[in-house]
């Protein structure tokens, strides 16, 4: 059996930081840690799932960057903060994830574990930060959306100015919570910090994620029972919210059950976790790095023609007879809800 050395009772980003300290200060304390065992196979198949999914995330972010910002029809159709949430994702997949798989195979002596204090703070302030920087790219995706429906004019003239100050929004998070979570563990040495960091910050995010769709989805239902005819700038405003929501809730599902878990062990340090549950927990968790090009694959018009026209052009091969058709249909129909639009 391979054993586990000490999974920390809060098995979270700064935990992997609980492991090098008591590791240092010679802390053999069994509350602090939970001695767990598995076997060398089950340890290697964690860190090869763990690896599939790190490439998974960066091809299919990579990827989402690519289409977006080499089809400018797609950007005008959806927004530019979908490449920031990829952006994000993208840091996720590059650090946090293989960091995770280095420090698990460490911790079961598959490795040695070579890295310092100095490493250990930035891979938890990279880890941290990429993952509110996405979940905070959620929050700024909803009031976009509701600028963008309830104050229409005034979002077309200033699209730019808008979109650019919710992107510093999302990077000043992404910035501002490690530090803070990392000075109320290292120099303040409470780990209570985090959580009166993180929960009311959540808890605000996930009231204007909730008010702003309920609002959004009000409204459509309403022009929905009214106005039967949409315009089709309407129409693909509308089709984008609901995209927009579906991303968030899917990525939503897979990140909380890990921050409610590193919450409640914040406060109640004594609760003792399975290897094999925190890295399910974990998986599901970086899996709202993966999730949202699925959602777009199928919910935004010329993604799977862009992504094939990416494909082929890149490798210098034929697109196939059925997907230049169907991107060249969709773009004459764009052309005519455009020109329609401005008659």
């Amino acid at each position: 059996m391979a054993n586990i050395k000490g999974i920390p009772i809060s098995d979270t980003p700064w935990g992997l930081i609980l492991i090098w300290r008591r590791k240092m200060e010679g802390s053999d304390n069994s509350s602090d840690t939970v001695a767990l065992s598995l076997a060398p196979s089950e340890v290697i198949a964690w860190c090869v799932i763990f690896g599939v999914e790190a490439l998974v995330a960066i091809t299919s972010n990579v990827a989402t960057i690519a289409i977006f910002l080499t089809n400018k029809r797609i950007r005008a159709q959806t927004s530019i903060l979908l490449v920031n949430l990829a952006v994000a994702d993208l840091l996720v997949a590059t650090v946090p994830i293989p960091g995770w798989v280095y420090f698990f195979g460490a911790q079961a002596n598959l490795w040695a574990d070579s890295t310092h204090l100095a490493g250990h703070i930035t891979y938890s302030a990279l880890d941290i930060g990429g993952a509110f920087a996405s979940v905070t790219n959620h929050g700024c995706i909803a009031v976009e959306r509701l600028i963008a429906t309830l104050l229409p004019f005034k979002y077309r003239s200033s699209k730019r100015i808008i979109t650019t100050q919710l992107i510093i929004v999302v990077w000043m998070c992404a910035v501002c919570i490690p530090v803070v979570t990392l000075v109320g563990f290292h120099v303040l040495h409470s780990n209570m910090v985090a959580f009166f960091v993180w929960m009311p910050f959540l808890t605000v995010l996930l009231l204007v994620i909730t008010v702003s769709y309920s609002i959004l989805l009000g409204r459509m239902k309403w022009l929905a029972r009214n106005l039967h005819d949409h315009e089709g700038t309407e129409q693909r405003n509308h089709r984008f919210t609901v995209t927009a929501l579906m991303v968030t809730v899917v990525s939503l599902l897979a990140w909380l059950p890990f921050m409610i878990m590193s919450a409640i062990n914040l406060v109640a340090q004594t609760i003792s976790h399975d290897v094999r549950l925190v890295s399910m927990v974990k998986l599901l968790h970086f899996f709202n790095s993966i999730c949202s090009i699925f959602i777009y694959w199928f919910r935004i018009p010329n993604f799977k023609a862009a992504a094939y026209a990416l494909v082929f052009r890149r490798h210098g091969m034929e697109q196939p007879e059925r997907h230049r058709a169907l991107f060249q249909s969709r773009r004459s129909n764009s052309c005519r809800d455009t020109a329609t639009t401005a008659l």
